[in-house]
């Protein structure tokens, strides 16, 4: 009985944050008057970064439209996938993970690496998209995933390097 009661209310936790997670992402965009684009990959970026869950871009759809549906505004659709990308999970996944949320180039490639920040929060992603985010933080690692091709870390660390040393010209 008591795994039962504790089950439920980490379940409600998690719904919880999600909501939350959600209602941020739609509060930011109520305010820029922007709502029609509000995307789903935000939810899924925002979730994970707050609490280390890992949701797919349809779980973020249905958090998202559940609070559309309360404040009056027309529901999300499921989009089709940009490209034809199946994540290590098996998950279709429109964008790479580590891309910057305005990159929207296709995948690099599967996901060979995952890119940590100081705070050892990071994200899996293709070396072309983890090179960028890596660039972008300051005290950033990079660990090659257990099927990486041969090299995969040490590609991304320098791409890293180099266009940091372009931006900084």
């Amino acid at each position: 009985m008591l795994k039962k009661r504790a089950a439920r209310r980490a379940a409600s936790r998690t719904h919880r944050q999600m909501m939350d997670a959600a209602r941020h992402v739609l509060g930011r965009h109520v305010l820029e008057d922007t709502v029609p684009h509000v995307d789903p990959a935000e939810v899924v970026a925002l979730v994970f970064g707050r609490h280390a869950l890992r949701i797919t871009e349809q779980d973020a759809i249905d958090y998202l439209n559940a609070l559309f549906a309360e404040r009056g505004f027309p529901l999300h659709t499921t989009p089709a996938p940009a490209v034809d990308v199946v994540d290590r999970a098996g998950r279709d996944r429109a964008r790479c993970p580590a891309a910057p949320l305005d990159d929207k180039t296709p995948y690099g490639g599967p996901h060979a690496v995952m890119v940590l920040d100081a705070t050892n929060r990071g994200a899996e992603g293709c070396e072309h998209h983890a090179a960028q985010l890596l660039a972008l933080l300051d005290d950033g690692h990079v660990y090659a995933l257990p099927e990486a091709p041969e090299g995969a870390a040490l590609r991304v660390f320098k791409a890293a390097g180099a266009a940091r040393a372009d931006t900084e010209r």
